[in-house]
């Protein structure tokens, strides 16, 4: 049966409370100093920590089907020739296959070894911190680390826009950064296609030279022009597969989107009140059993 009277309210939550209040207010100097050496901690902390700024770039992937209605035709005419020849595959969604490049392994790795950035990703990594000094940083993990915290690959499912970011301490070369980055990506998917569309031309001479059938010649060299023209496309375009619609641009200094200082100062606050009246509280038990 619970008992009602002067001790029940000091037993409640609130009660509790109340009574941790008062002994802040008791020993209120203490409290104040260990409240102001919480935010001050937090403070000098966050001044030896490199800010760090986002810069974002927006993109669109390029459609690469080119009179995909007659090369449909063509296809079911010739069978397992243009099969062979890598014109009967499906078609990706251009999207999908532009997220997959801008997260590929390799196109990271290129790029870290293009800028020479293994020295600037392991002192940022904090590898050399741990005494292995930042010559001795492998490959594999600078680009697990650029992966991991510096590049972020984001596809909107609505619109299909595809935004590439990066964040680093230097707002200009995270700006810079991106936009290469981007350039890199669509110079590779440009060499991918040149690549696989000289090898279907060649596959498809020697399939019309080796011919005699007039009908199959003719869907042969349509195929021959088709491929010809998604040639001509990939060298002709100074984008390829990614269309910049908002080009990465340099960050207010301002604008650092890591340390917080507003939030990590109220955080400090928060610990160092509960830190305050944990202290309180233990002072006046032990005054108490002193007693």
């Amino acid at each position: 049966m619970l008992q009602s009277g002067p001790n029940s309210a000091a037993e409640s939550p609130a009660g509790g409370i109340l009574e941790i209040g008062v002994l802040v207010l008791r020993y209120r100097i203490m409290s104040l100093l260990i409240v102001l050496t919480c935010a001050a901690i937090a403070l000098i902390a966050t001044a030896f920590v490199h800010p760090r700024y986002r810069s974002e770039a927006v993109l669109k992937a390029i459609d690469q089907n080119i009179g995909e209605s007659g090369l449909a035709a063509m296809v079911g005419r010739l069978g397992s020739v243009a099969q062979l020849a890598g014109l009967g595959a499906e078609a990706g969604n251009s999207a999908d296959d532009a997220v997959a490049t801008l997260e590929s392994w390799s196109l990271a790795q290129a790029f870290i070894e293009q800028q020479g950035l293994l020295g600037e990703l392991s002192k940022d990594s904090g590898y050399s911190w741990l005494g292995g000094g930042h010559k001795n940083l492998s490959m594999q993990r600078a680009v697990r680390h650029f992966r991991n915290r510096i590049l972020s690959v984001h596809k909107d499912r609505t619109s299909n826009l595809v935004t590439v970011s990066i964040v680093w301490t230097d707002p200009v070369q995270a700006a810079a950064w991106v936009n290469q980055y981007v350039s890199m990506a669509d110079g590779l998917m440009r060499r991918r296609a040149l690549v696989e569309s000289e090898r279907s031309l060649a596959f498809l001479r020697k399939e019309f030279e080796g011919t005699a059938e007039v009908a199959l010649r003719d869907a042969v060299a349509s195929l021959v022009e088709t491929e010809m023209k998604r040639r001509m496309f990939a060298q002709a375009r100074s984008e390829f597969s990614l269309q910049v619609l908002d080009a990465g641009h340099a960050p207010d200094p301002r604008d650092n989107i890591y340390p917080r200082r507003a939030w990590i100062l109220l955080a400090a606050l928060i610990c160092g009140c509960v830190l305050a009246g944990t202290v309180a509280v233990f002072r006046a038990r032990t005054a108490s059993t002193a007693h």
